[in-house]
């Protein structure tokens, strides 16, 4: 699609379209392959002014600039150009969808489930439409709306890796680890190149609680995908609790993707290595708000993942007060989400609790995640920071029922594996 698009350029200067298609083209070549994200933004912003000089009121260019400033971790000055861009093309598909994404993103799917709607009233056969609607009913904690959209979508077109994807990610937050591998395999029978599933299926291994499955996977996902792979290592040193080695590979992974998701990562991380500072730099980089003194509401699951690390980082550094100020803001708007099914907290109350010496709490707060099949990383618990709650007869319980079941859920892959049972 690049040669092609600049090929375009190379013979109508003036073709503005041309210079739009570029911009998106590198756009997904970061979100969806090898290239660098960071890397790519000067070349698109030059393309989108280009594109928008040509043209000022061109649908596709704001919503090519939208995206691009997305990607900088600038969503407010990005909204009011998908905006601008829905006002000049109002049946532009792409507009409506990746508006939908950052709405989504920013805890606001409720906003974002007519725009999407929207996006496939425009374009309904295409593919990518209906995962990113059945991503919004599922952060609307519409689970089964959402997982029977992806099945429709599989039905109208069975070679779509991303409905694969999306339904093995659903089926671990449901905490059904050998259904969500048997999906990963289906996909990657379809297509074994497709790193992200690869990458999938090492941590799979995790949740079985497969070391040496997980490390020979990762070994042959990195001979095969040497550039893709970057950062992919992070879950497994940190379930060897290898510490400075996970650090390592989450700065691999931000340098790749300068995303929410992976600041949050080298944060916790930075946390497990005991570099408190750095950690409260991180987060008063990325999220201000939540270190400000006037106590910023927070609004949405990546500041709440961002106040419970300050929290941390605070209460190992002694203050206390100020800590429990930032901590209680975060249980206080995690009250406010799910637990699993939708874009849920997990588990991390669990640890605020064990922080603050709330043994009672903390073990309510692990039988309720169990019970509700959470079981996302779940051998975190076996980290030294949890010692203290081994006197707790029914915490030892808890952690060993997890233990069980991941060794349930890895004998019933194998089982469903022998008996080639269909997916759906």
């Amino acid at each position: 699609a690049m040669d092609h698009f600049e090929k375009a350029i190379a013979l109508d200067s003036e073709y503005m379209l041309a210079y739009v298609g570029l911009a998106d083209t590198l756009n997904l070549m970061s979100s969806y392959g090898t290239a660098s994200q960071a890397g790519l933004w000067s070349r698109r912003q030059d393309l989108v002014e280009r594109a928008l000089a040509l043209d000022p009121e061109s649908g596709e260019a704001w919503t090519a600039l939208a995206a691009l400033r997305v990607d900088q971790g600038l969503t407010e000055e990005a909204e009011p150009y998908f905006q601008r861009a829905i006002e000049y093309s109002p049946n532009y598909a792409t507009a409506h969808h990746w508006y939908a994404y950052l709405l989504e993103n920013t805890g606001r799917a409720e906003e974002a489930l007519p725009m999407i709607r929207r996006a496939l009233e425009l374009d309904p056969m295409a593919p990518i439409l209906t995962v990113q609607y059945a991503r919004v009913l599922w952060n609307l904690g519409r689970v089964e709306g959402a997982n029977a959209a992806l099945l429709e979508g599989l039905r109208r077109n069975p070679r779509f890796l991303s409905y694969y994807l999306n339904m093995s990610t659903n089926l671990r937050e449901l905490g059904q680890m050998a259904e969500s591998m048997r999906w990963i395999q289906a996909g990657l029978a379809l297509d074994e190149t497709l790193f992200p599933l690869r990458i999938m299926e090492c941590k799979r291994y995790l949740d079985f609680d497969d070391e040496p499955g997980a490390t020979r996977c990762f070994d042959e996902v990195e001979a095969a995908f040497p550039e893709a792979s970057i950062g992919g290592r992070v879950e497994l040193y940190q379930y060897r609790e290898a510490f400075p080695e996970a650090l390592e590979e989450a700065r691999a992974l931000e340098s790749r993707f300068p995303l929410p998701f992976a600041h949050l990562t080298v944060g916790w991380t930075l946390l497990s290595n005991r570099r408190l500072e750095e950690v409260l730099a991180l987060v008063g980089e990325h999220w201000p708000d939540v270190l400000a003194s006037d106590g910023a509401s927070i609004a949405n699951l990546d500041e709440v993942s961002a106040a419970a690390l300050a929290g941390h980082a605070l209460w190992h550094q002694g203050d206390e007060e100020r800590a429990n100020v930032v901590l209680d803001r975060a249980l206080a708007f995690m009250a406010t989400l799910p637990r699993v099914r939708g874009e849920g907290y997990g588990e991390m109350d669990v640890a605020i609790h064990v922080l603050r010496g709330d043994k009672e709490r903390a073990v309510a707060s692990l039988r309720d995640a169990v019970d509700a099949k959470w079981r996302d990383n779940w051998w975190r618990f076996r980290y030294p920071f949890y010692d203290t709650m081994n006197s707790e007869p029914e915490w030892r319980e808890l952690v060993a029922e997890l233990e069980a079941d991941a060794v349930r859920q890895r004998e019933r892959f194998a089982e469903l594996a022998k008996e080639d049972a269909p997916l759906f």
